[in-house]
Order: structure tokens, then sequence, then C-alpha cells
């Protein structure tokens, strides 16, 4: 057989099997746009590390994380943030500075205190940040304390 005599026209389909392919011979340039789909994928194949960094939105996921009244995508914070009342005062203010600044001023915060001797209300709502005030009830003895507090509105 002369060299380069023959080629792809002189195969019979099928003619060339897995055995007859050099292992590592096929490589990525061989394959053509748009022809590996989802049927190519083994179960499993695709994991957390394929995934690049914040390429998942809800608008991907088959669940929606936080439900809100309009069906919108939320998000959730919360912390725990300490605080002391100064001695001859009964109030004080806890600023909290929200990580991801809620998309309006239109979010629902709650905050509760670890003692019941203090009361707990909205003092301004920003959102980026929010204060809180806290109020030693009569008969308390207490100066200091822990605020938990959870807050949920509309993402950026």
């Amino acid at each position: 057989i002369a060299e380069s005599s023959i080629d792809y026209r002189h195969l019979t389909p099928g003619a060339i099997e897995s055995l007859a392919v050099q292992d590592d011979s096929i490589t990525g340039n061989k394959i053509a746009d748009g022809t590996i789909t989802s049927q190519h994928l083994a179960d499993e194949a695709v994991t957390e590390d394929h995934l690049a960094p914040a390429s998942v939105f809800p608008k991907h996921m088959s669940f929606t994380p936080i439900r809100s009244t309009d069906a919108q995508p939320a998000v959730q914070q919360y912390g725990l943030t300490a605080f002391a009342i100064p001695a001859g005062e009964n109030t004080t203010e806890v600023i909290v500075n929200f990580e991801e600044p809620f998309a309006s001023v239109n979010y629902v915060i709650v905050a509760m205190s670890n003692h019941p001797g203090f009361q707990v209300s909205l003092k301004l709502q920003r959102s980026d940040v929010t204060v809180l005030e806290v109020t030693r009830q009569p008969n308390c003895n207490s100066s200091y304390g822990f605020l938990s507090w959870i807050a949920i509105g509309p993402s950026q």
C-alpha cells in the first residue's frame, strides 16, 4: 500500500474500534463544540470542584433557599452581638453592619436579648446597617448581655 493512499473514504463504517485508538490520542481539539451533552456525563461526574466561584445563583436551583412573600430572591443574615448599658443609663444602641447590603430597606429584622430584663427595639433601618436600641426594664440589675438577630430581605 502506497504511503498516504488510504484515507477515511476507504474505511467501512464501524471499521475502527476502540482497540484501534491509542490511549490519550483523542484530545479536546478533536471534540466539536456542542457535541458533549448531559447523556455523556457519568452520574456524579460534576462536583463542587468543577463549579466556578459565584456561578450558581438561586435561579439555577430546584428549590428556593429562602421564600419571600413575593417570590423574589432573598438573603438571610444573622448574628450575635454583645452590649453593655453604661452606669446611670437605661438604654444603649447596638449597631449591626450587614456583610451583604440588602437591595432596599424593605427587609425584616428580629432581635432578642439573652436576658428577660432587656427590651430590644428597632431605631434605624438602612440597607447596609441597622441600629437596635436596648432598654433595661425596671427591676433589672444587669447591665450587659447579648443580642441575637436575624434579618431577611431582598438580595442585590
